[in-house]
């Protein structure tokens, strides 16, 4: 199992905290989510396969970490995160 991985992002004067965590080999699955004021606006899961090298896996999970930022860099969530604000 890998240790998470944490980034606070500023995207549009707006901090969001991205999260990756590993599952564990019994349900090996990397979720990454995305927080803004302590919600989830997105989430993204991946299968992986937990039988190889930890390196690998580990690289895997650097990789869709950085996909979702880049998504949220992107402005791919700017649609959720006006939906949430206009709920409170």
């Amino acid at each position: 199992m890998q240790p998470s991985l944490n980034h606070n992002v500023k995207h549009k004067d707006t901090i969001y905290h991205v999260q990756t965590e590993d599952r564990g080999s019994r349900n090996p699955i990397f979720q990454t989510d995305v927080f803004y004021e302590g919600k989830i606006i997105h989430s993204f899961q991946q299968e992986y396969k937990p039988n190889q090298k930890p390196e690998v896996i580990k690289q895997f999970m650097i990789e869709q970490h950085k996909f979702v930022i880049r998504q949220l860099m992107n402005g791919e969530f700017d649609e959720e995160i006006i939906k949430l604000c206009q709920t409170r």
